[in-house]
């Protein structure tokens, strides 16, 4: 009974010894590798609201402006691939939208193309690989669909 008592202990003693020191508070920040759009806007402080839909992301941002991407024009003109995007590409007609949405996604897209044409690098990569024809392309398919509601 002794041995067993003493061999209990000196078990309890070494995994005691042995065990290691978990600090159970979570951490502040989490690491990934490949960090997605959505998750560096939760990052910025100047968005209040980000809603993720199946085809598009609504952010409104701190000073209540309001801005829609579709998921397939989220592309830059240095990720640009005519055939990539074509495959991707989604009516939008088929999505459901009020004219408000519509009007605030049309603006986006301006402001994005805008955005682009100020930065020389990017405009002229964007005017080789008909990055504007797409985007003006998605305007166009854009004001029909306001058209039509």
């Amino acid at each position: 009974m002794k041995k067993f008592a003493f061999s209990l202990i000196f078990l309890l003693f070494c995994f005691t010894i042995f065990s290691q020191n978990v600090d159970r508070n979570p951490q502040k920040t989490v690491k990934a590798e490949n960090k997605s759009t959505i998750e560096a806007a939760k990052d910025d402080k100047s968005i209040e609201s980000d809603t993720v839909e199946d085809y598009r992301r609504t952010t409104i941002h701190a000073d209540g402006t309001k801005t829609i991407v579709v998921r397939f024009t989220e592309v830059t003109p240095n990720q640009y691939v005519k055939s990539d995007q074509e495959q991707q590409r989604v009516a939008l007609s088929t999505m459901i939208w009020t004219k408000t949405d519509v009007l605030i996604y049309i603006s986006s897209l301006e402001n994005k193309r805008a955005a682009v044409s100020q930065k020389p690098e990017q405009h002229s990569l964007a005017l080789g690989n008909g990055w504007y024809d797409f985007l003006d392309s998605v305007i166009l398919e854009a004001r029909a669909l306001l058209n039509n509601l």
